[in-house]
């Protein structure tokens, strides 16, 4: 198994598009926070190891976002969603381009960037959305630990893992 080649700059270009795209998207949207980003934007205020039903990930990329935009604002708190979500294409992009070729390699990438769920994550900030770029890096790592046998694939995917059940316990089930 080796990696695909070429597949990048392609799955770069239409990630980005429409990333950029939910990010103007984001700029235009005038609604509040609803119930659970509010939570997590109000346990990034106070930064600890967990709060009262989930891990604290999402309190920390909220808290580092909105400190360095010097803004509170609902589109800095939902901002990383967007982002997330597309560093997660590009990721299982990866994977794909990994298992298979870059035609798939683009195509996962933009199979998943289009997906309702990941539209409706990109708009709204979530555990969820934390959690996805761990998980498809873990993924990542799995594949190339299957395929090379060697120890730091191991310890890349125990980080991936570890990252991922710091935004979201359901992380345990991989």
């Amino acid at each position: 198994m080796t990696e695909a080649r070429g597949w990048l700059g392609p799955a770069l270009a239409l990630v980005a598009a429409v990333t950029a795209a939910r990010l103007l998207a984001l700029m235009f949207n005038r609604t509040d926070l609803f119930v659970d980003e509010s939570q997590y934007w109000l346990w990034g205020q106070s930064l600890d190891l967990g709060y009262y039903s989930k891990p604290p990930l999402i309190a920390w990329v909220i808290r580092a976002v909105t400190d360095l935009a010097g803004s509170d604002a609902p589109f800095w708190v939902r901002m990383p969603g967007s982002v997330l979500h597309g560093l997660t294409a590009l990721v299982l992009g990866a994977t794909a381009g990994r298992l298979w070729d870059g035609r798939a390699a683009v195509w996962v990438a933009l199979s998943y960037v289009t997906l309702p769920f990941t539209t409706v994550g990109s708009l709204l900030m979530s555990t969820d959305t934390i959690m996805a770029p761990c998980y498809a890096a873990a993924l990542y790592f799995w594949v190339r630990l299957v395929a090379e046998r060697q120890a730091r694939w191991a310890a890349l995917g125990g980080a991936a893992i570890g990252l991922a059940f710091l935004a979201k316990y359901a992380a345990v089930y991989f």
